[in-house]
C-alpha cells in the first residue's frame, strides 16, 4: 500500500484529491456497504483488512452505518497503483517510488458514481507493516476529507 516513515525519520504527505455528483443530496445518505475488496489490492493481506476497519470507522464517525443488505451508497476499492515519478537535477536523475489508492461511492441500484477521492503517496514495498498502516489511515483521512459533499 502507501507508505510513510512515522519511526523519527521523515513523514511523506499523502496527497488527494476528491469529485462528486453536486445534484445528489448527500444528506439524506446514512447506511454504505464496502464492497469486497480482494487482497491483491494493498500490498499485503494485513494492510487490506487494516484498510476494511480503517474505512468503515472513519464513516462510523462521520455518522454513517454499514448496512449490507439495503445501503445508500456502496464503497468500491480499486487496486492500489505503484508507479514511479521521476525528476532530473544537475546530480542525475532522482525517482521516488509512490502509490495511488482511489475509491468510488456508487448508487446500489444503478452503479452511477456519486463520488470519488484519491490519495498518492511515497510507497517503499520494504517499509514496516506499521508505516504502512499509518500511511492507510492517512490515506482514507484525505480521501474522507470532502465526504459528504457541502459539510
Amino acid at each position: 500500500m502507501l507508505s510513510v516513515g512515522l519511526s523519527g525519520c521523515s513523514v511523506y504527505s499523502v496527497e488527494g484529491r476528491y469529485s462528486y455528483d453536486s445534484a445528489i443530496d448527500y444528506s439524506a445518505m446514512k447506511e454504505f456497504v464496502l464492497l469486497d475488496v480482494d487482497d491483491s489490492a494493498f500490498s499485503t493481506p494485513e494492510s487490506t483488512a487494516h484498510y476494511r476497519s480503517t474505512i468503515v470507522s472513519a464513516l462510523a464517525a462521520k455518522g454513517f452505518t454499514e448496512n449490507r443488505e439495503n445501503p445508500d451508497f456502496a464503497i468500491k476499492t480499486h487496486p492500489v497503483g505503484t508507479y514511479r515519478e521521476e525528476y532530473i537535477s544537475v546530480h542525475g536523475n532522482i525517482d521516488f517510488p509512490k502509490a495511488m489508492l482511489r475509491v468510488n461511492f456508487l448508487r446500489p441500484s444503478s452503479g452511477a458514481h456519486i463520488f470519488e477521492g484519491v490519495a498518492e503517496a511515497h510507497f517503499d514495498e520494504s517499509m514496516s507493516q506499521q508505516d504502512k498502516n499509518a500511511t492507510i489511515d492517512e490515506a482514507v483521512k484525505v480521501i474522507l476529507t470532502g465526504f459528504p459533499p457541502g459539510q
